[in-house]
């Protein structure tokens, strides 16, 4: 025992050399484990980095885009969206559409993506936001075949700084109020002359007119009168046959071959721009020669117009700006002239009212003589009718606009290159915006509460590019409806009213059918 007991004590003490190497290696695995610990902790961080930056960036990321269905391509919904224009059925199409989607969708129209905005904020939203030149968020849309068939010169093409100075030229020199009213006997003059020679009178028991082709010729005559300063019936009328060519090719595809539409609406916008340079070489000389004044007609307007280095339009550019108020001017008044007329006849109570209306203004007129400024004010009914008119058959179903860039709306994302639409078949529908909103009552418009609310109501658009000549068209049909109500009394030969449609990429209905005089 004694001698195991040295042995033992001594296999319990190191050496120096193994108590180095022990710390030594302690030491190692506490490195060792603290390298793995500070891995970890930086893997985790790193980790954790990428999940922040993930959740930043999808914090970052824009809303969705509206809701929809393209449907096939670029036949889309177009369709079923001409269908239910053809059927005057625009309300159950936009009903099916919000019920499906919401208040903002997304469909294809025309081979584009279109959103159509809400009723209120977003024709609100169009109309400031449009026409700010290189900062216009929404700037005009066309189609194809429409900006084929008009010059970039043209008026509906121009944005910012330029088109605001030509509509100012417009508009002052002709468009305005006071402009309007030194016109006012060549218009009346022209509507007694038309229902004289194509509306039977009193003295005929019962005939039959075909209202809208009647109407057509009143009012495309009052603009080559008035814009062009053009009388001789064989120039008008070969202008009337080229522009109703010309027309039809804003509604076709642009396939330029012989025989197409499109090739013939492209051949008579020859003939009528040689036909409308040479009115312009004579009027010009007229001009130079002092036989005609500044703002004799639109055409004056035009020739006299200056930029700002001195330099008048050249005559190509203002052929162009004709083509378009031969269109423009003639086809929507004439519509709304016709609807205004079928919708009358509907309705004995509205009917007794313009009677009443125009008979008191021309109880105090002397034999042959014109309406004066003060009579068309007076006619607050007929302008009341009116406006229930343009709101049952706008002009206008629908405002197009091209999004200019990317945008925010309302929690969705609207893309660079849609098109972007206000929809006025929808506002009109609407329960919420007008009482009884399918019936035809102008005394809607005497007070606010039964009226057009806010961005509801724009029969001649609205914003920067709201139409110029919404003044002129108010002053046409007034005076027409005015001779009209004192020389004949009408009924439509359908019972019911008729439309036959009209396509473009805003299309609108065109009546049709026949009135007993």
């Amino acid at each position: 025992m004694q001698h195991s007991t040295p042995q033992t004590a001594s296999a319990m003490v190191m050496s120096p050399e193994l108590c180095g190497a022990a710390i030594i290696t302690a030491v190692y695995v506490l490195l060792m484990c603290m390298r793995f610990v500070w891995i970890d902790c930086v893997h985790y961080q790193k980790v954790a980095d990428m999940y922040e930056k993930d959740d930043q960036q999808r914090g970052r990321r824009p809303p969705p885009v509206p809701p929809g269905s393209l449907g096939l391509p670029y036949v889309g919904d177009t369709i079923t969206y001409l269908i239910a224009v053809q059927n005057s059925d625009l309300r159950s199409y936009f009903d099916k559409k919000v019920e499906s989607y919401g208040d903002i969708f997304k469909v294809s129209l025309f081979g584009r993506t279109t959103v159509f905005l809400d009723l209120i904020d977003g024709t609100d939203f169009l109309f400031r936001n449009e026409g700010q030149g290189e900062l216009s968020l929404l700037p005009s849309h066309w189609s194809r075949s429409i900006r084929a068939l008009m010059e970039s010169s043209s008026l509906p093409f121009t944005e910012g700084p330029i088109h605001k100075v030509l509509k100012n030229h417009w508009q002052r020199n002709f468009f305005d109020v006071s402009a309007v009213s030194r016109r006012v006997q060549t218009i009346e003059e022209l509507a007694v002359k038309h229902i004289r020679e194509h509306w039977p009178g009193q003295s005929v028991e019962m005939a039959s007119v075909l209202a809208h082709d009647a109407i057509s010729l009143y009012t495309f005559d009052v603009v080559c009168e008035l814009c062009l300063g053009v009388k001789d019936p064989a120039l008008v009328q070969k202008l009337r046959l080229d522009i109703q060519v010309y027309a039809e090719g804003f509604y076709c595809l642009p396939l330029r071959f012989p025989g197409s539409g499109f090739y013939r609406a492209c051949e008579a916008k020859k003939r009528l721009t040689r036909m409308l340079e040479l009115v312009i070489v004579q009027r010009r000389h007229e001009l130079l020669e002092g036989r005609a004044p500044p703002t004799h007609d639109f055409l004056c307007v035009l020739l006299s117009q200056r930029d700002e280095t001195g330099l008048s339009s050249t005559d190509q550019e203002i052929a162009a700006q004709m083509l378009l108020m031969l269109f423009a001017g003639q086809k929507p008044t004439a519509d709304t002239l016709t609807h205004m007329i079928e919708l009358v006849a509907a309705h004995p109570n509205a009917y007794a009212k313009l009677l009443q209306e125009h008979a008191e203004i021309a109880s105090v007129k002397k034999e042959a003589e014109l309406l004066s400024k003060d009579d068309l004010c007076s006619m607050r009914y007929s302008w009341r009718v009116l406006q229930e008119t343009l709101r049952l058959f706008p002009v206008s179903a629908n405002l197009f606009r091209e999004a200019a860039t990317a945008f925010q709306y309302k929690g969705f994302t609207i893309n660079k290159g849609w098109k972007v639409a206000a929809s006025a078949a929808r506002v009109r529908s609407e329960p919420e915006m007008f009482r009884d909103a399918d019936s035809f009552d102008p005394s809607r418009f005497e007070d606010t509460d039964g009226g057009a609310p806010p961005y509801s109501h724009f029969p001649f658009g609205g914003g920067l590019r709201m139409c110029p000549g919404d003044e002129l068209a108010k002053q046409v049909i007034f005076v027409f409806f005015h001779h009209l109500l004192k020389n004949a009394q009408w009924r439509p030969v359908e019972a019911e009213h008729k439309v036959a449609p009209s396509y473009t990429c805003v299309p609108s209905p065109s009546p049709a059918g026949s009135l007993f005089i």
